[in-house]
């Protein structure tokens, strides 16, 4: 038996009226989710919890995230809420330095793809056969070049 004598999914009505318990209104949302990744050895009733506020500082949810990067390495973050706010991707974004890169490099690309698509002149060379073989040849040797750079570091470092 529990401490109040409460339905799921109501709010707490005076006596004074002929229902203790009033229906949820129908444009209310209810969500119910797994704040742990473990569950307790115990059921433990919670009856501090008034606001979402005091549920995130009692069950301080954190989740363990595993991200493959383009070279097949495995990278492990841990993503906690504080809010409810934190489960939108900005939020995400900000705890996750692998996600935030990924939004970097997106971002970058698509401003690439734009200067490039704008560009009337690199569109007029590469409808020609000759200037975009040209240019392919130029980018293959610049990328070469970027390579053997990295390549130089990293045996330095």
């Amino acid at each position: 038996m529990s401490i109040y004598e409460y339905g799921i999914g109501g709010n707490e009505v005076k006596l004074d009226v002929t229902e203790a318990i009033k229906d949820i209104p129908s444009n209310r949302t209810l969500m119910i989710q797994k704040l742990t990744e473990e569950a307790p050895f115990a059921p433990e009733l919670v009856t501090t919890c008034r606001t979402t506020k005091d549920v995130f500082a009692h069950y301080k949810p954190k989740v363990n995230v595993t991200f493959e990067t383009e070279e097949g390495v495995t990278v492990k973050e841990e993503l906690s809420f504080h809010t409810v706010g934190d489960f939108n991707a900005k939020s995400i974004k900000k705890q996750c330095r692998h996600i935030s890169g990924l939004n970097v490099k997106s971002e970058q690309y698509n401003k690439i793809a734009k200067q490039l698509g704008s560009n009337r002149a690199l569109m007029k060379a590469l409808a020609n056969d000759d200037t975009k073989a040209a240019i392919i040849d130029v980018l293959k040797g610049a990328l070469a070049e970027l390579e053997s750079v990295k390549k130089d570091e990293e045996d330095e470092g």
